[in-house]
């Protein structure tokens, strides 16, 4: 299995805005390095911590600014850009798996944002 991993610099606000539209909020995001658009919808993406183990380290370990934080009272950490959660948005093209990282949740009240951090490609 090969993993190729995509950071930007800087980030992609996808968006910015009430908590209404936040969940129901989609977009097609272009992946350059195969020249294909993939509908993202944010109801779909999954929290890091609920992924495969071994994909979510080497997430956190490649997708720059993204940090494991650990609680006293929770053994399994959680993962962090700039304050808001890290999740995946996962799609298969062809024969690969394609995931799309993003930072998202309320940066400040009543305000939500999507950031897109970077791609994964496995196969």
């Amino acid at each position: 299995m090969s993993l190729e991993f995509y950071n930007f610099k800087p980030r992609k606000t996808l968006y910015d805005g009430k908590e209404n539209c936040f969940y129901e909020f989609s977009e097609k995001i272009c992946i350059p390095f195969l020249n294909v658009e993939i509908y993202f919808r944010n109801i779909d993406a999954i929290p890091l911590w609920n992924i495969d183990s071994s994909l979510k380290k080497e997430i956190a370990s490649n997708i720059t600014g993204i940090k494991a934080l650990t609680f006293h009272d929770d053994p399994d950490p959680v993962y962090k850009y700039n304050n808001l959660d890290v999740y995946i948005y996962s799609s298969f093209l062809e024969s690969k798996e394609i995931h799309i990282v993003l930072a998202q949740g309320e940066s400040q009240p009543a305000r939500y944002k999507i950031i897109l951090l970077g791609f994964v490609i496995v196969g």
